[in-house]
């Protein structure tokens, strides 16, 4: 519940803050050992918020860039908002901002204005605005986040133009397959029957059943899968046991596991050059650091490092013993550490991970292509041979 607080401070003055608490009596708590007096309260009622749908990409960058532009030039918070309300040409990101604006004048802060629109902006993005808030650095972060998210919508722009023909050629010859298995095999199948019982119509009916079975059998298996992986998802939500084995798999995949801990390793510095820029203490920069990070398994390497940091061990042999950093990443924090400066590398860290992982997805793009077409060529290669031929034969036989 959120309240409206009269609070009188140690130094005689009186303030408005807002605050939340569970009732009165935990508000109340709240103020016991401390030298602010709580005045009076009031409750504020409760607002249903109008959560629109999922915002994609290009519009969570358009908000990102104009209020970027807005912070930049000196504008709070409300009014930032209040203003990109208004000059928005997009129905969605003015309704968005209105929203934020009823938000913020309720109370709430601006990250937790944010979450309520979770999946929308990520937790790597509500990490670094609650960051800003702490710092009085919007301008500095949402300008970082415009950069962040402009390199991701190219990459991702990167495959799908690499992945776009390979990928209709593969989906055309899947649905000519099962187009051919439901509508032109019964009517072979019923054609045979009728001209021929010979030794090349059985084998064509047992290749022909052998293939319905097949694609079925498939079908069958892609569902349970898919049922399988939502149910996984679905626990990983709620356990942090599940969650952390899961991620621990997932790390351990060929070539997946490396793009995932490349990826994390990049959001990773990314925080830390941000937090350090912003003069926050490193012990405390890598605690919030840990907020950005997706996997569960890299998030908690991080926190055991972390710890091992706070109770007095070198910052390389911390990461070293978790086996979960890059080598470069490590081999950068030692020098850092020895020349005193272990801040200054995550910037170089962020920037040789950036481009490692734009590499490393224009690599993997390159080599998906030819396997597509191979699966394509092959579907097709099967049916001339198991059925295209036999028929034709079978045909210059009546």
């Amino acid at each position: 519940m959120q309240y409206r607080c009269i609070i009188l401070s140690d130094t005689g003055e009186k303030t408005e803050r807002f605050m939340s608490a569970e009732d009165e009596h935990d508000l109340r708590r709240k103020f016991q050992g401390s030298p602010a007096i709580l005045l009076e309260f009031s409750e504020i009622a409760a607002r249903k918020y109008t959560i629109k749908n999922h915002l994609n990409d290009d519009l969570i960058l358009q908000f990102t860039e104009s209020m970027s532009a807005l912070f930049s030039a000196g504008m709070p918070l409300q009014d930032a908002l209040a203003i990109c309300t208004e000059i928005s040409a997009k129905k969605q990101i003015a309704s968005l901002c209105t929203e934020l604006l009823q938000c913020i004048r309720d109370g709430k802060r601006f990250h937790d204005a944010l979450s309520l629109f979770s999946p929308s902006f990520s937790s790597l993005y509500i990490a670094l605005v609650k960051l800003g808030e702490t710092t009085n650095s919007l301008d500095k972060i949402f300008h970082k986040l415009a950069q962040y998210l402009k390199r991701n919508r190219e990459i991702k722009q990167k495959i799908m133009q690499a992945l776009a023909y390979p990928v209709t050629v593969c989906a055309t010859a899947i649905l000519i397959t099962f187009f051919i298995v439901i509508f032109v095999f019964p009517r072979i199948q019923t054609i045979i029957e009728v001209f021929n019982t010979g030794t090349n119509a059985s084998d064509i009916r047992q290749n022909i059943n052998l293939l319905n079975n097949s694609l079925w059998y498939i079908v069958g298996a892609a569902v349970m899968i898919a049922l399988s992986v939502l149910v996984i998802i679905r626990l990983r939500s709620l356990s942090h046991s599940v969650s952390l084995t899961v991620d621990h798999l997932i790390l351990r995949i060929p070539v997946i596991g490396t793009v995932i801990k490349i990826l994390c390793t990049s959001d990773f510095a990314f925080s830390m050059e941000i937090l350090c820029s912003a003069g926050i203490p490193f012990i405390q920069a890598l605690k919030q650091s840990e907020e950005v990070i997706a996997n569960t398994a890299f998030r908690e390497a991080l926190k055991k490092s972390t710890d091992a940091i706070a109770s007095g061990m070198s910052i390389a042999a911390s990461f070293t013993r978790q086996n979960m950093f890059p080598g470069y990443v490590i081999s950068w924090i030692g020098i850092g550490e020895r020349t005193g400066s272990v801040e200054k590398v995550f910037s170089q860290i962020h920037a040789y991970f950036e481009h490692e992982s734009t590499v490393l997805i224009a690599n993997i793009t390159s080599a998906a292509q030819p396997v597509f077409i191979l699966i394509a060529g092959t579907l097709i290669i099967l049916l001339v041979w198991r059925f295209v031929v036999p028929i034709f034969s079978l045909i210059g036989g009546l």
